[in-house]
């Protein structure tokens, strides 16, 4: 992958199909997830549209988001960041990520198939990624 400059050849001899997969930049949804989709509509197997819909969160609201996190399994904290009108995230040792809002309390970083379910009243963030659901709880007094 040079600059975002993707292609794959995908072959199943048994049904003799082959996709392909060509992209010249990032366009939301991760390789895996397009592929993933495409394979389970052709091979007639569940597959969920993924939630395109974003919508805007005032810059006040956000935030209410904002702190550090902690989950005991896997140990880790989350880091939730804000500037202006958008949301950021950083795991322990990981980059930093964009959040965008899918729904009230809920963020998604679709490159990654993750899920945050902000949950205010207990202080919590439900993260969901690769069917595992993980709870990371406030560390910030002040939440």
């Amino acid at each position: 992958m040079i600059d975002l400059f993707v292609s794959w050849l995908l072959y199943f001899p048994a049904e003799k199909v082959s996709v392909v997969y060509m992209s010249n930049g990032y366009g939301g949804l991760g390789i895996n997830d397009i592929l993933k989709g495409i394979l389970h509509i052709y091979f007639n197997k569940p597959y969920e549209v993924p939630n395109f819909r974003v919508i805007q969160v005032k810059a006040a609201d956000l935030e209410a988001y904002v702190g550090v996190y902690e989950c005991s399994q896997p140990a880790m904290q989350l880091t939730i960041t804000r500037e202006g009108d958008k949301l950021f995230a950083q795991a322990t040792g990981q980059s930093r990520f964009l959040l965008e809002a899918i729904a009230q309390h809920e963020f998604q970083f679709s490159q990654a198939g993750i899920v945050m379910k902000f949950v205010p009243d207990k202080k919590e963030i439900i993260l969901q990624q690769g069917g595992g659901s993980y709870t990371f709880r406030s560390l910030n007094s002040s939440q």
